[in-house]
């Protein structure tokens, strides 16, 4: 009996054929969720408009950012999501991003997927402040300053807060209390 002396190049999950079965085949909406909960993110930006009648360009994005040579699984999530988005390379080349920003499409595809199978850690917070903020965006409530209001509220609460400009432009905006996220006991393998 011979010693075994080369040791693994990476570590493979216990059930490796069931995972790459998942990643081959369709992805598991489960899957989905559980990588953007450690490499999605729900952001909204917001910015001066320079051209129209409203004051600021409300952008929701969802985003999933990996290494360059993670691509080929960025364009399955894509797949998953019925082709939506478009997946951008940095141009410094340290990464490579899959994003959502179409008001439209995040309501038709991204939001039903993550109230149907929802984030378990504290991105889930981030989620329905965003999910709230892109509804609002789809029935134009931001076209009013009651609406526009409503929703710097929410961005403020979400990831990095409201921009100083724009808190001091409208120091009426409180923050919308966070969502509570309560950790699970028990998840699913995928």
């Amino acid at each position: 009996m011979g010693e075994h002396t080369s040791a693994p190049s990476k570590v493979l999950p216990l059930n490796t054929k069931r995972y790459i079965s998942i990643l081959q085949d369709n992805l598991h909406p489960e899957f989905v969720t559980g990588f953007t909960d450690g490499d999605g993110s729900f952001s909204v930006l917001v910015n001066k408009n320079t051209s129209g009648n409203l004051p600021y360009k409300i952008q929701p994005v969802f985003t999933i950012g990996l290494h360059p040579k993670d691509k080929d699984l960025l364009k399955d999530i894509q797949r998953f999501f019925g082709g939506i988005g478009n997946i951008y390379e940095r141009k410094d080349n340290s990464g490579v991003l899959y994003n959502v920003s179409s008001v439209k499409e995040l309501v038709e595809h991204v939001l039903p997927h993550f109230d149907t199978y929802p984030l378990i850690t504290q991105k889930r917070a981030d989620y329905l402040l965003f999910r709230e903020i892109t509804l609002a965006l789809s029935k134009k409530e931001h076209f009013t300053k009651e609406g526009l209001l409503k929703i710097l509220s929410l961005k403020a609460s979400l990831n990095l807060g409201l921009p100083e400009s724009l808190a001091s432009e409208y120091p009426e905006v409180k923050p919308v209390e966070r969502p509570k996220v309560e950790l699970v006991e028990e998840f699913s393998p995928h």
